[in-house]
């Protein structure tokens, strides 16, 4: 066998193993090699870019094999220190003044690095105008050692441009391969005729292993919601297009599934301790340092674009609460957060919240009414999208904990880390590809939103629990409009979509009527409940299928093509006595 024959059988073996461990085809993996390779020659022979440069952290940069190399960093500015003038000497050996600054940066895991002195005196004032809105920008730069005292070098960052993270994708760190990964994935979900959301929701519920989500329809939504919520970005009007959501329940009651399918859903999801919550560490937190007071942005901002979660709220401290609520309001408005001291920096923050608490009740604590018992002021209900009510119940607990003893007696005593998991990976950069890619026309369906909000108005005229809620409910219809275009992959919005909006929106309304029992709840059209409509109105009836769309134009405000109503009869079983009447059989136990 000639060299070659045995290098080339050598690779074959490689390929082949390589294979059988990722489970992808060997010519897959010779393509990734391929890539692989062809990226690493461009980083070594080519100038750095933002294209060619992948994402790393500062514990990968500090690698030997990572030194002059560039890579793209995701850091805070933890400190940047005034301009000062120095002369260096330029070409043909004259001295030059120029503006130098010192910087300090975080990543996102919480490592921190010294940077070369930054002699670029445009990219100062860039990174001093951008470090005063957002939390964390992102560097194009290498790490280069740094000659100290005789013989020994420090590491320090060279950063050669700054951006800052604007899309959903930068905040994934999604790589050219997984981004390809994404697109195929939507191809093979179309074709297949299934949803991004099912596809999603299906993950999660094997990767956490929920079991019997079929039996209980509000956990399902609640579930479904906190994909919704990872999908919502941007503005409605002015206000923040983020969802949130509060989860009441009594303990055992599922909040903490809710928790875990957030944190696997969304792109950037931090999570506050009740007790240990204040108002600068959600907001921003000044300090005072030889070059004046700087602010270190809070949980609120440090999740831009992603979502913040606080479990059991009820134990925040009586005392922290008016500071708290203050904050979360101001991000689930505005989008925005303030540090007004003496630092006077607005960070962005297009952040989800996501409260979940116990009733004070549940606890065993005495209460005079409904709105004292769940202990959040009004204004700040007012700005939930959805809130989802899970009562006590005790045959579920007693079923969830004898499913346990399957899953807790094959468990190897390590403790999972989601973010590692490729699944979870996986719904990430779909759910940023998504939110990148696809902005939704929803001008087409602004008349049917406002007939459904119209019947609400209508059916609780006089309702004052109601009356600070409708135009958070406006807001709240398009997020969800936009998010299920986005969970469905539709591009235009259709009257399937507003009605699922509202779907969402029941919950809530539902939870108003503990404030005031007058509140009704509308119905929610969707195409089940549609079909539900005919064979309950219908039943033991002659009727037409234009008779039926009719007359359903009028109940629900929208309209629907008499050939969908002729296929609901046929499905139900309706015979035809005459040409173009159709007859549904009685209703079961009918006389």
């Amino acid at each position: 066998m000639t060299k070659k024959e045995r290098i080339d059988a050598a690779i074959r073996s490689l390929l082949v193993t390589v294979s059988q461990i990722t489970g992808k085809d060997p010519d897959k993996v010779l393509e990734e090699l391929s890539d692989e390779i062809k990226r690493l020659r461009h980083q070594f022979n080519a100038a750095p870019s933002w294209t060619r440069s992948p994402p790393c952290t500062i514990s990968r940069l500090k690698r030997t094999s990572s030194l002059q190399i560039p890579y793209r960093l995701r850091a805070t500015v933890i400190y940047l220190s005034e301009p000062f003038m120095v002369y260096l000497p330029v070409e043909g050996g004259n001295l030059e003044p120029t503006l130098v600054a010192h910087c300090q940066l975080r990543d996102t895991i919480g490592d921190q690095v010294e940077t070369v002195a930054i002699t670029n005196e445009a990219l100062i004032h860039d990174i001093r105008s951008a470090m005063h809105q957002h939390a964390e920008l992102e560097f194009l730069g290498q790490l280069i050692a740094v000659p100290s005292i005789a013989g020994t070098y420090l590491l320090r960052f060279c950063i050669f441009e700054m951006r800052t993270v604007s899309t959903t994708l930068q905040v994934v760190n999604a790589t050219t391969s997984e981004i390809r990964t994404a697109k195929t994935t939507l191809r093979k979900l179309k074709k297949a005729g299934q949803t991004p959301l099912a596809h999603i929701r299906s993950l999660i519920v094997d990767g956490l292993e929920i079991a019997a989500l079929e039996d209980h329809p509000l956990l399902a939504l609640a579930l479904d919601f906190t994909i919704l919520q990872a999908l919502s970005s941007g503005t409605v009007g002015n206000a923040s297009g983020k969802l949130n959501g509060l989860i009441v329940g009594a303990p055992g009651s599922g909040k903490k599934l809710l928790n875990l399918s957030a944190r696997v859903a969304n792109i950037n999801f931090r999570e506050g301790h009740p007790t240990k919550l204040t108002p600068a560490g959600l907001s921003g937190s000044t300090r005072l340092t030889g070059d004046g007071f700087i602010s270190d942005p809070g949980l609120l901002p440090l999740a831009h674009m992603g979502a913040v979660s606080i479990q059991d709220a009820h134990s925040i401290p009586p005392r922290s609460n008016a500071g708290i609520y203050a904050a979360l309001s101001m991000v689930m408005e505005d989008g925005v957060v303030m540090d007004s001291t003496a630092a006077r920096r607005t960070f962005e923050a297009e952040t989800s919240v996501l409260l979940d608490l116990n009733r004070r009740s549940d606890l065993g604590r005495q209460v005079n009414d409904t709105h004292e018992d769940i202990g959040i002021p009004l204004n700040v209900l007012s700005r939930f999208d959805s809130v989802f009510v899970f009562p006590a119940d005790a045959t579920r607990q007693a079923d969830v904990a004898l499913s346990l003893h399957a899953k807790l007696g094959c468990d190897n005593g390590t403790r999972r880390h989601l973010d590692d998991e490729e699944w979870v990976r996986e719904i990430r950069v779909l759910v940023a590809y998504l939110r990148d890619h696809l902005q939704p026309e929803t001008s087409t369906v602004v008349l049917t939103a406002r007939a459904l909000h119209a019947d609400l108005i209508r059916n609780n005229e006089g309702c004052l629990a109601l009356s600070d809620f409708q135009t958070r409910l406006a807001n709240s219809v398009w997020k969800f409009v936009r998010a299920i275009c986005r969970g469905w992959n539709r591009k235009i919005a259709d009257e399937e979509v507003v009605h699922e909006a509202y779907r969402f929106l029941a919950p809530k309304i539902e939870f108003l009527r503990s404030l005031d029992p007058a509140i009704r709840v509308p119905r929610s059209w969707t195409p089940k409940t549609r079909r539900e409509w005919v064979q309950d109105t219908y039943a033991g009836v002659e009727t037409t299928p234009e008779e039926v769309a009719e007359r359903y134009q009028r109940k629900s405000g929208s309209s629907v093509d008499p050939r969908t109503i002729r296929r609901y009869l046929k499905e139900l079983g309706a015979t035809q006595p005459r040409r173009g009447v159709f007859l549904l059989p009685p209703a079961r136990g009918a006389a």
